[in-house]
């Protein structure tokens, strides 16, 4: 499959557009190409922002712009995944902004009139949060997140030493669940997850639950726990592995797969999970004779095109996913439209080939799908359903009435329970 891809020659760069401008103007967003978000204004008057100008409705990829007195800058180097906020530290010589190392959101400082930078946090194994730097940047305060959510405040210095400042009481560590980080190679680097496995139910192998994030980009971080002890309280392992659509693996690698380079039969993101579980597999923790996945949202749409190809799973649960993306309307279609090359009367093939409707007969393993009243239960839900069951899939559709693309209240535990038990129905038949 190809997609026409944007021609970097026909749009104006940040840095271009914007040579000369006046730096004690107000800051006039129109005046950007593309998409811009995070503008701060330092107590000295020192404006930064940050920019992305890939795709106009959809930004996925930003660069950080400092406005001085030549106009703005761009202080730091194009590959570094940046995520935001910005802060300035109180006399506006430094600046920081979180960027991401694999799943970890780390600290960058950056002193805009010599462009030095450094990352700030002293190790690589947690996620860096509510950073604020001191005067100078001799010091810079940030909590400190580690895999199974627990916080601590640090002050750390220019030399990456860090000292406890308090120790946040509202943090605790879950004694449901040890948590690990997982990493396994791809042909375009190197993926990361958290792997979670449970405490007081004996030493395993456990069955392993596979959980697809939604978003996808700057989703998922580490800290982010989400339903891992839930599943560990449950009596399985899970597993929470980030994909390329996400930014992990550089831009290149994302925009391949907002385009769907290779779907149907040569996904790179189904592939990149399957190597997910064998690494799981490979800490002798989990039992992948008894695998399952689930996904929201985004991560619905990939369970969608994972049941569609070779995979590992005994069974798997939808939740909110896109089946067909002929159905979308309004921003979504027109973005889709882009990453397509054009609409579906344009390019049939191109959106048959990323519509797993289209693929229902390949569905080999018992499916449950979920969706909400007012999320995507029509058409999406509606549509997948009569596709798997048309070709004797078995499956189960349920709608929570009410409720959107998000579950509330005690909804949302109904639904960990009823794919539970989706789960052992199928490991119970095949015994």
């Amino acid at each position: 499959m190809t997609t026409e891809q944007p021609d970097p020659r026909k749009r104006r760069s940040c840095e271009d557009a914007l040579v000369g401008a006046d730096p004690d103007a107000d800051v006039d967003l129109a005046d950007f190409v593309g998409y811009t978000t995070c503008v701060t204004r330092s107590g000295a008057g020192r404006v930064a922002l940050l920019n992305s100008d890939c795709d106009p409705q959809f930004p996925w990829w930003f660069r950080l712009l400092v406005r001085d007195c030549h106009g703005w800058v761009a202080v730091l180097p194009p590959d570094l995944r940046l995520a935001g906020p910005l802060t300035w530290s109180p006399d506006g010589s430094v600046l920081t902004v979180a960027a991401f190392r694999g799943i970890r959101r780390s600290v960058v400082a950056v002193e805009p009139d010599s462009g030095h930078w450094w990352w700030v946090n002293p190790d690589d194994d947690a996620s860096y949060v509510d950073v604020a730097p001191g005067a100078a940047g001799r010091y810079v305060e940030a909590v400190r997140v580690e895999l199974d959510g627990f916080r601590t405040r640090l002050r750390i210095d220019r030399d990456g030493r860090a000292v406890q400042v308090n120790q946040n009481t509202d943090s605790h560590r879950d004694e449901r669940a040890t948590y690990r980080l997982l990493r396994w190679p791809s042909q375009a680097g190197t993926l990361e997850g958290v792997l979670a496995v449970p405490v007081g139910r004996g030493n395993g192998p456990w069955p392993l639950v596979v959980e697809l994030h939604g978003g996808p980009v700057a989703a998922f971080q580490a800290g982010d726990v989400g339903h891992l002890p839930q599943w560990c309280a449950r009596g399985f392992a899970a597993l929470m592995p980030e994909f390329r659509a996400s930014g992990i693996l550089g831009p290149d690698a994302m925009w391949q797969a907002f385009r769907g380079d290779g779907l149907p039969n040569a996904d790179l993101e189904v592939a990149e999970i399957c190597a997910a579980v064998s690494a799981a597999g490979e800490t002798g923790l989990v039992d992948l004779e008894q695998a399952y996945v689930i996904g929201h949202s985004y991560g619905g749409y990939l369970v969608n095109r994972i049941v569609t190809n070779a995979h590992p799973f005994r069974a798997a649960v939808c939740w909110e996913g896109l089946a067909d993306l002929r159905l979308l309307t309004g921003t979504s279609l027109q973005m889709q439209n882009r990453w397509r090359g054009g609409s579906p009367d344009e390019r049939p093939d191109a959106w048959a080939a990323t519509s797993p409707v289209e693929r229902a007969n390949r569905v080999t393993v018992p499916m449950l799908l979920v969706y909400g009243e007012h999320g995507l239960a029509v058409p999406h839900g509606e549509a997948w359903h009569a596709a798997l069951r048309q070709h004797g899939v078995l499956s189960e559709y349920v709608v929570y009435p009410g409720e959107g693309h998000l579950l509330t209240g005690p909804n949302e535990a109904d639904l960990l329970d009823r794919a539970a038990s989706w789960f052992r129905s199928v490991s119970e038949q095949a015994g």
